[in-house]
């Protein structure tokens, strides 16, 4: 064996660059779930900028969100996951959207049927597929105070609507 042995089962680096606060308009690359060198799993959605107020991120870069799946925050995170999606599925607010009873399952509820619709949403845009890749969307950064006292950046997402559009 030669001096990189081994390397077939070494995993790349693959840190990425952040979101800085700020506003952004961008085209998504990818969403995936994948586990973390630190076995925690991790949504990310990875976007390339088109517009940009905020210097230090200029059009043309590729910027992730990472929301980690942390069971002492789930509630956070899921959140901030389905904030995401229903940007992209353009539900206004996703908070108070009810899928529709499915009238073959007995006993099918509207909770039930919502919690289907979301999973199978999210399940569909981390697939191979893609289905969100190139759609344009925008998003605001901001900074925010953990209850620890940290910091942390809020990802805020919304639909794109062409500017030119009459």
């Amino acid at each position: 064996m030669g001096r990189f042995a081994g390397l077939g089962s070494i995993r790349t680096n693959q840190g990425g660059v952040y979101f800085l606060p700020g506003n952004y308009v961008v085209d998504l690359v990818e969403v995936k779930s994948i586990l973390s060198r630190k076995k925690k799993d991790c949504f990310i959605i990875g976007a390339k900028i088109v517009e940009s107020d905020t210097a230090e991120r200029k059009p043309g870069t590729v910027c992730s969100q990472v929301v980690t799946i942390n069971p002492e925050y789930l509630e956070t995170c899921l959140a901030n996951i389905k904030q995401f999606a229903g940007a992209v599925l353009g539900i206004e607010d996703p908070d108070e959207y009810l899928a529709e009873v499915n009238p073959s399952i007995p006993g099918d509820t509207p909770e039930e049927a919502t919690d289907r619709f979301w999973d199978d949403a999210l399940e569909s845009l981390v697939s191979d597929e893609q289905p969100a890749a190139g759609l344009r969307m925008c998003l605001n950064c901001v900074n925010i105070k953990t209850k620890n006292g940290g910091d942390f950046t809020k990802h805020y997402w919304s639909p794109y609507y062409d500017k030119t559009a009459v």
